[in-house]
């Protein structure tokens, strides 16, 4: 077994955001995810302008807040207990609207 201490793994912060990642699939041979944290706060979109996308499946699952989210040219809102799936190479943007953090934790599957 592994064990990463949330204290121990280097914060990457850019637009106020916080993404932490616990397990990345560079640690281990033949890996495919990556697996982390991120916290987007009240009025910040990300990314700050236009839209992202992955070379893998992201999979995510919302411990706290709400989003609203644009994904495969549809809008949607999503709070508190909701689990999405966004397939690779799908142009995708996230804003937190609401009036608390959205913590979200995700994993990135790369497709064999």
């Amino acid at each position: 077994m592994d064990i990463v201490h949330n204290e121990s793994v280097k914060v990457e912060a850019s637009n106020e955001v916080t993404m932490r990642t616990f397990f990345d699939k560079s640690l281990f041979k033949g890996a495919r995810t990556t697996f982390g944290k991120v916290i987007i706060p009240p009025g910040v979109r990300v990314p700050e302008k236009g839209m992202g996308k992955h070379n893998e499946d992201e999979y995510s699952i919302i411990l706290q807040g709400t989003l609203k989210t644009e994904s495969g040219g549809k809008e949607y809102r999503v709070r508190a207990g909701d689990a999405t799936y966004i397939p690779k190479d799908e142009p995708h943007y996230a804003i937190n609207d609401g009036d608390e953090d959205c913590i979200i934790v995700y994993a990135l599957v790369k497709r064999t």
